[in-house]
């Protein structure tokens, strides 16, 4: 079974879900798949969107993976996207990362 969670950090009123919620989910030897934005300024968004997720410092939701209990945790780059930032087109690659952990 493959289950999809969305959570967002407490700063953002979307769904949540608390990451230990994730983790009782899982079978022992699961593994949780996280693939979103690398940490940026907010112009993947838009020169003119407010309030918007800017992406997830790598080193941080890993702690915050391994506070849960996962082990085993490792990022990769899983693909680059290419978004226009400003009203003249201009564009920059914007990382999306990879992250598999392990459940004990």
């Amino acid at each position: 079974m493959i289950w999809f969670i969305r959570y967002d950090p407490p700063s953002h009123s979307r769904y949540t879900t608390h990451p230990h919620a994730v983790y009782e989910l899982l079978n022992s030897g699961g593994h949780l798949c996280v693939a979103d934005l690398d940490k940026e300024d907010g112009s993947f968004h838009g020169h003119d969107a407010e309030d918007v997720h800017k992406g997830f410092d790598q080193k941080k939701l890993a702690g915050v993976a391994e506070k849960q209990g996962f082990i085993n945790i490792s990022f990769s780059t899983a693909y680059k996207m290419e978004r226009e930032v400003n009203e003249s087109d201009e564009t920059k690659l914007f990382p999306i990362f990879l992250m598999v952990a392990q459940k004990e």
